[in-house]
């Protein structure tokens, strides 16, 4: 999921676009960009404080009985179905 998320939206559609006929799936929680807090610790041992916020887009889908689950940093929509949708094929 960890390299879905970080991969580029053009190598997943690429990838994704390999497979060809992809099964049919239905959105459960549709990509909706959102914010979370980062927390750090100062020296890595230190006391933990709020390093700021970033952006992330969910997804959450459903594939016959499987959900899967996608999340990635910053504001686009298809990014995250695409990673959810992969990860349900696997």
């Amino acid at each position: 999921m960890a390299t879905q998320a970080k991969s580029n939206l053009d190598q997943l559609e690429a990838k994704v676009a390999e497979i060809g006929t992809l099964p049919e799936y239905i959105l459960i929680r549709p990509p909706e960009i959102g914010l979370t807090m980062v927390q750090d610790r100062a020296g890595a041992t230190g006391q933990i404080f709020n390093l700021g916020e970033i952006t992330i887009t969910p997804c959450t889908l459903k594939i016959g009985e499987l959900a899967a689950f996608g999340y990635v940093a910053g504001r686009s929509y298809r990014h995250p179905e695409l990673a959810a949708l992969s990860d349900g094929l696997i």
